[in-house]
């Protein structure tokens, strides 16, 4: 059973711990502090370090007194950035209907040599590859033309006709004879968002939202986990949002609107919307680290051996914390001890 309560995030959420504050107690004891076993050993690096301390000493009173409101809005936030994060990523995918259904970029033009108003076509534009579909209705002069480039006839679809192509395909770029066209889409293959950022922006939630787990409560909140949520929530906010700039500048903005097919209308999809919105969420988890303070009878290194619960405990003792960590118990003791003690001095 002990082991159980040591594994990593969960683990701790039904252990008996020495935090009496309920509720709060299952994600913030010493057991959900990740590496407690050889905490204390590490401290004098991990927790008790210049910048450990420094960071945890920043922050204002009011966030303080408001840290259980905060940090949950910034969870909740976080979940929801890593299902945005996971939905993106279908963008990497090399299928087309997912492609089609959640892609980067969408391009919708019309093929103006074709008579009767033009023939509609849709490009959308992922991660791993784009996906080019034209509808050339009764059209044979249309239908010749799109086999020839490459596409095929879509299923279930009578007269619609399809391609897809990898970004890592030579040939992606090459087909047609529009030179602008063909200089923009080498750009924008040049310019494709990295599995790799995807995947820091997936991976930087865990150990944000334990952070944002562990700081609930005083008992809990350690200069190590502050400055966790505040380094790792900032790494992903500069590689995703660099990532995200060069992407939207070469595959969406620098995109022609005038072609040798016609005129197409770029529009940004839901896949990069999607990581945008997560990755806009690092900034306010951040800042609410940062906004909120360590205890500061944990701005000092301990140079006594102590243990790593009674280390915790300093944070329930602190003065400008006892009030607001006391059970509710505990405040009618309180009360009753201060009614207790008026009587006797009218008494006397």
């Amino acid at each position: 059973k002990r082991c159980i309560y040591h594994i990593p995030i969960c683990g701790g959420f039904c252990a008996p711990t020495a935090k009496s504050e309920p509720c709060y107690k299952h994600v913030s004891n010493e057991y959900t502090l990740p590496g407690a076993k050889v905490f204390m050993r590490l401290a004098w690096l991990i927790e008790w370090s210049p910048c450990c301390i420094g960071c945890g000493m920043l922050g204002s009173g009011c966030a303080n007194r408001s840290r259980k409101p905060l940090l949950m809005v910034v969870l909740i936030l976080n979940v929801m950035a890593f299902l945005f994060s996971i939905l993106a990523a279908v963008g990497l995918s090399n299928n087309p209907n997912s492609v089609r259904k959640l892609p980067w970029v969408r391009g919708e033009g019309i093929i103006t040599a074709c008579p009767d108003g033009g023939c509609p076509y849709q490009v959308y534009v992922g991660s791993a590859m784009r996906v080019d579909e034209v509808d050339c209705g009764a059209i044979k002069m249309c239908a010749a033309a799109a086999q020839n480039q490459g596409f095929k006839l879509k299923d279930g679809e009578a007269d619609v006709y399809m391609r897809s192509m990898k970004w890592t395909d030579e040939a992606v770029c090459s087909l047609g004879n529009d030179t602008k066209m063909m200089q923009s889409c080498e750009d924008c293959k040049k310019s494709q968002l990295p599995g790799k950022t995807l995947i820091i922006s997936i991976l930087t939630q865990f150990p944000t939202a334990t952070a944002d787990l562990q700081r609930m409560t005083r008992f809990g909140d350690m200069n190590c986990q502050k400055t966790t949520g505040v380094v790792t929530n900032l790494v992903s906010f500069i590689t995703s949002l660099v990532a995200l700039v060069a992407f939207r500048s070469a595959c969406w903005s620098s995109m022609p609107t005038e072609t040798a097919m016609g005129t197409v209308q770029w529009n940004l999809g839901p896949g990069f919307r999607l990581l945008l919105a997560a990755t806009v969420v690092t900034v306010f988890d951040a800042a609410v680290h940062m906004a909120i303070p360590t205890p500061s009878k944990k701005w000092t290194r301990h140079k006594e051996k102590i243990s790593l619960v009674e280390y915790m405990k300093l944070g329930v003792e602190d003065p400008e914390s006892s009030f607001d960590e006391a059970s509710p118990t505990q405040v009618g003791k309180t009360e009753a001890c201060t009614a207790e003690t008026s009587a006797t001095r009218r008494e006397l």
